[in-house]
């Protein structure tokens, strides 16, 4: 099945943005508890669209050494304007933990903040945030994962990402390194997808694990974003279908292509990113991840600056200018 909601983003290293989402008297730091049996309060969606129902959990702990009942008081704010209330009654055993669930429904206004407050009286408060976007681009939060073997159960997997959008309200997650080899993402044999393949690392990535990470980050309304090189093929490249004649070279006889050597057997070598023969054969890789995987996107990353570079006919090269090229074309064919 095809997914046309795709976005390009270029980045050299993983930005951990976090939205801040004011409002309220002295907010608490967003998913945390301020004190006493209030543990913790979360969402369930990384971010929500207009008219969503969004569910609010205020889990409570009881250590304060005998039992305890009240009113819980939720209070939601945008800004400085309360625009919520809700309470629900409680009842928490010594020693014992409960959760108490609201639904509110978000408003029809895009992109806005709210800042959510939970309180048991006098026995403590807790806060979260709730982002109302139809697009997580507008406010993005950004994470990563990288590790996808065989050993992680579906619980495991829905864990990991329930953690990281509870937690830190994530909404985008770039998967590292989950190819097979960077100029051809999804390791088949005889036509059908391998259940697992080592990456560049030797590392295992099972293709179950992955897929249940992306339903996990799709269930939470986060983003799954597929890692990519924009200019990099692996050692042996010719054997895939990649030419030399898209190369970057250091010399303008071709006989040397500018190459990263991990040091211990791996090598990555470099392509002229507005070469249309690499970008013909690089942007079906990226549709495969897409289109077969899952993935929303396609997160690119870059080695950085490079001089006296050549094309494989010994045409002199400004690479800062071949990136934005790349990626204009891109976000065209996605």
């Amino acid at each position: 099945m095809m997914r046309w909601k795709t976005i390009a983003l270029l980045a050299v290293f993983v930005p951990l943005l976090f939205l801040a989402l004011p409002g309220g008297p002295a907010p608490d730091t967003a998913s945390a508890a301020a004190a006493g049996i209030v543990e913790r309060v979360f969402t369930d969606k990384a971010r929500y669209d207009p008219g969503d129902t969004v569910q609010i959990t205020v889990r409570l702990k009881n250590g304060t050494g005998s039992a305890w009942s009240g009113n819980v008081d939720l209070s939601i704010y945008h800004l400085e304007t309360l625009v919520y209330t809700d309470s629900a009654p409680a009842f928490v055993a010594n020693g014992a933990g409960a959760d108490v669930t609201f639904y509110w429904t978000a408003p029809a206004a895009d992109f806005r903040g709210y800042y959510v407050r939970a309180e048991a009286g006098a026995a403590g408060a807790g806060a979260t945030a709730v982002d109302v976007s139809s697009d997580f681009t507008a406010y993005p939060r950004y994470g990563f994962i990288s590790e996808m073997t065989s050993a992680e159960t579906a619980a495991e997997s829905e864990a990991k990402i329930a953690e990281l959008v509870e937690n830190y309200h994530i909404n985008a997650i770039q998967f590292y390194d989950w190819m097979w080899r960077h100029e051809k993402v999804i390791k088949r044999t005889g036509g059908s997808i391998d259940p697992t393949w080592l990456d560049l690392f030797n590392r295992e990535i099972a293709w179950a694990t992955l897929q249940n990470q992306i339903n996990a980050a799709h269930d939470r309304n986060a983003a799954a974003m597929a890692y990519e090189m924009i200019y990099g093929a692996r050692e042996n490249y010719d054997a895939f279908g990649v030419n030399a004649e898209w190369g970057l070279y250091q010399d303008s006889g071709h006989s040397s292509q500018y190459d990263f050597n991990f040091g211990f057997g791996p090598i990555l070598f470099f392509f002229d990113p507005m070469n249309e023969g690499w970008q013909n054969y690089i942007f079906a890789e990226y549709w495969d991840a897409i289109n077969t995987a899952g993935f929303d996107g396609i997160h690119l990353d870059q080695f950085g600056e490079r001089n006296n570079v050549y094309d494989y006919y010994g045409n002199p090269i400004d690479l800062s200018t071949r990136f934005s090229p790349f990626i204009n074309e891109l976000k065209s064919v996605l």
